[in-house]
């Protein structure tokens, strides 16, 4: 048993932990403390059945200020209060709609009815998952004679104790909220979204599970003269996405469907390549020039006629409406509504090398800086080149398993003059890698100039003729093939590279519109702000950023402590007095009877 008599000294600290399923160690120790250590002149008893306390706790899942509704006051709004004092314990919603625990202690779990009242009253700032499983919301206080006090809400047990992870288990993890940011904005400060942040149409903020839990012990903080040594504040927030949707992502869509129709036209086009015929004549020459020089004759023009193509590129567009996303899972990219999905878990727990946005300081502002833009970009980049990858992949398939029909026209020259004769390959319909390989039956025709028919006058230039077509039959399909295959493949300016640079300049908007927006949104100089782990100072004279709530400090002359809150999540817009508190929970003032 402790026990003090005039001025107090801090000498001892006792620090009273309430059980968790999440290991967070105490956040406070980001303040720096002025403590106080002076109290009205008496008897002090810490120990059991010792000198009584007034305390005070409670815990709300909604609070601040949004679109002129005080969501303080809202009378719908799930929450509980409890004080204990000379006139014995009060809670508020009393008995029974509050749940009576035992041992000084409460619980206010949510309703369906008040879930309902609630959206009602939010409309379509703030969406509630109405048919989300609603054990997993709670308020609970308890407030003890003996100067301890908890306060705790959203994802809590009827102990008090954090239920909620970074990571939830199963298919469906459960979800708090969606804030509607595109109506908050337009609310509070009057803007339109789409011209604020330029080819943005729609966003919003869909917060995971959320929990905090404050606790106090006023008499080992009046006898130790440090709050800090008796209170402890723990927050948890099981994920955070923002979405955006923009009609970048249908032009991409759009755009990519361009290229992948015209990809007919681009092989098709290859019959009047110059590489194409380049590597054919080059082909030919080695094999007939002995021959046409023998007769008195020389080799002129090589074209493509009649050429066929048919690619099946069903595979392809199975892909225009997939979900695409990096391979860390930062960034999600619906093709078919246009959605953009950002884990902000993910993405700021790199940054600030914690699990998710779990675990971080008192007042941690999500800042979306340059370094963490950088780390978006490329998860952003990699997303759309993984997704530009499969496109490739598939269109490669779709290229090898193309088939194709052709006639190789040989024109012969005989001196200086015009072509005196021509001889006509044709390729019946095969594929790709059967060309190359030189599978399909190639027939040949010979033709002279003017429709003259082989007679002894013509004997040599059809002899020729015919030798060339003998020649020719077995290896022109595999020329062709080769050469084909190179313009498609391989060469500089091929089609599949051509193509993959085509869809890869398209990606370069959709990169932009993300970085702008989320950096328009949460960034420098942005519309919103995003604040993990809010709390008020135990010392009001502290100069650190806090949230703007007003609640009376601690007094020497009373030996009272002040108020001290939490909220896992604060949202504000900036420069308006709009904020909105995610889960929080607030412990004190506590003082002597």
């Amino acid at each position: 048993m402790r026990r003090l008599i005039g001025a107090l000294a801090g000498v001892v600290a006792i620090t009273v932990t309430v059980g968790t399923s999440i290991q967070a160690a105490p956040t406070d120790a980001s303040w720096l403390d002025a403590e106080w250590d002076s109290a009205a002149v008496g008897t002090l008893d810490c120990g059991p059945g010792g000198s009584p306390f007034t305390t005070r706790a409670s815990g709300k899942l909604l609070g601040g200020s949004l679109a002129g509704i005080n969501l303080d006051d809202l009378a719908e709004l799930d929450g509980i209060s409890g004080v204990n004092d000379e006139s014995g314990v009060a809670i508020t919603p009393p008995p029974p709609q509050s749940n009576s625990l035992g041992d000084n202690a409460y619980a206010n779990p949510l309703t369906v009815t008040a879930l309902d009242t609630l959206q009602v009253s939010l409309g379509d700032l703030l969406l509630l998952p109405l048919n989300a499983d609603l054990g997993v919301d709670n308020s609970y206080v308890r407030v003890n004679a003996d100067g301890t006090s908890t306060g705790a809400t959203g994802a809590v047990s009827n102990s008090g104790a954090i239920q909620t992870t970074a990571s939830q288990p199963g298919p469906n993890p459960p979800t708090f909220a969606t804030l509607q940011l595109k109506n908050i904005v337009q609310s509070a400060l009057g803007q339109d979204l789409s011209t604020a942040i330029a080819g943005l149409a729609d966003a919003s903020l869909e917060v995971g599970a959320v929990a905090s839990n404050a606790t106090l012990d006023a008499c080992a903080a009046t006898w130790t003269g440090s709050i800090l040594s008796s209170l402890q504040r723990q927050y948890a927030v099981a994920g955070v996405d923002l979405d955006l949707t923009s009609p970048t992502v249908g032009t991409l869509v759009t755009g990519t469907t361009g290229v992948i129709n015209g990809l007919d036209g681009s092989v098709e086009a290859l019959a009047g390549n110059a590489g194409v015929l380049s590597s054919l004549t080059t082909g030919i020459s080695g094999l007939v020039n002995t021959v046409l020089t023998t007769a008195g004759l020389g080799l002129g023009s090589v074209t493509i006629n009649n050429l066929a193509v048919n690619i099946d590129l069903t595979q392809v567009n199975g892909l225009l409406d997939d979900t695409i996303s990096d391979n860390a899972g930062i960034v999600s990219i619906d093709l078919l509504t246009g959605q953009i999905s950002i884990d902000l878990d993910g993405l700021l727990g790199a940054a600030y090398g914690t699990s998710g946005i779990n675990g971080l300081p008192a007042n941690t502002q999500l800042l979306i800086n340059d370094d963490i833009i950088n780390a978006l970009t490329a998860a952003t980049t990699e997303a759309l080149v993984n997704w530009v990858d499969d496109l490739e992949s598939e269109i490669r398939d779709a290229l090898e398993s193309l088939t194709l029909s052709a006639q190789v026209v040989v024109n012969v020259l005989q001196g200086a003059g015009p072509p005196a004769a021509s001889v006509t390959l044709s390729i019946p319909e095969v594929s790709l890698q059967g060309l190359i390989d030189g599978d399909p039956v190639v027939t040949t025709s010979v033709s002279l100039a003017g429709g003259a028919s082989c007679t002894v006058l013509t004997l040599v230039l059809c002899t020729a003729l015919n030798t060339v077509g003998t020649l020719l039959a077995p290896t022109i399909s595999a020329s062709l093939g080769a050469a084909l295959d190179a313009a498609l493949f391989t060469s500089a300016t091929n089609v599949l590279a051509t193509t993959r640079a085509a869809l890869l300049a398209l990606t370069d908007p959709v990169i932009t519109l993300v970085a702008n927006a989320t950096r328009g949104l949460f960034g420098e100089d942005s519309l919103l702000s995003l604040t993990a782990n809010a709390q008020n100072s135990p010392d009001p004279a502290n100069g650190n950023p806090e949230p703007a709530w007003s609640v009376p400090g601690p007094d020497p002359a009373t030996g009272s402590t002040g108020q001290y809150d939490v909220a896992a999540l604060r949202l504000t817009a900036v420069g308006t007095t709009v904020q909105l508190d995610l889960a929080r929970s607030s412990v004190g003032t506590s003082a002597p009877r």
